[in-house]
């Protein structure tokens, strides 16, 4: 069993059977499953996708690609939002933390308070983190090791499971 985790969960999880919006009932299968995760002593990040709620190849044409890339980085912030919730619900000690601080929401990123907050065996969310946005969903997942210390890299499609340790 691997210690540290980090999972990349694709926002198509998170919708209806459409794909579109946020779908409760789906999220109520995902927090399980990371619940479970964690009764094992695993520590768990996770990284979250927003195709649900915006898809940047579906900009117009003529719009700049890294604003529909910043848009899309934003867009994850409602799902890991909702994934909080309902993790807290079910009494997992979950907590955001994104490239900006949100007062009562989400803690600015700071990798030292991420591993500690690991450390303590409470799960953190990383949505609108560029550092590890980037590296991880667009570029090789290894290079977040990094940052986080991570044991297990695991990467969650609709129909795909890509393993990286």
């Amino acid at each position: 069993m691997y210690k540290r985790v980090l999972l990349k969960i694709s926002g198509n999880f998170f919708s209806n059977v459409e794909g579109q919006g946020i779908d409760f009932d789906s999220i109520s299968l995902i927090a399980k499953e990371v619940a479970n995760l964690q009764n094992k002593d695993v520590q768990i990040g996770i990284v979250n996708g927003a195709g649900n709620i915006f898809r940047g190849r579906s900009r117009p044409k003529g719009f700049d690609r890294v604003a529909a890339d910043k848009i899309g980085m934003i867009a994850t912030l409602p799902n890991s939002i909702a994934l909080t919730e309902v993790l807290n619900e079910k009494g997992v000690d979950t907590h955001i933390m994104c490239s900006v601080g949100i007062p009562g929401l989400a803690r600015h990123f700071d990798a030292f308070k991420a591993r500690k907050l690991l450390a303590d065996n409470k799960i953190v969310l990383f949505p609108a983190v560029p550092d590890i946005l980037f590296l991880l969903l667009i570029q090789a997942p290894s290079c977040g090791h990094w940052k986080l210390r991570l044991t297990f890299y695991l990467r969650l499609q609709m129909l795909m499971v890509f393993i990286r340790v």
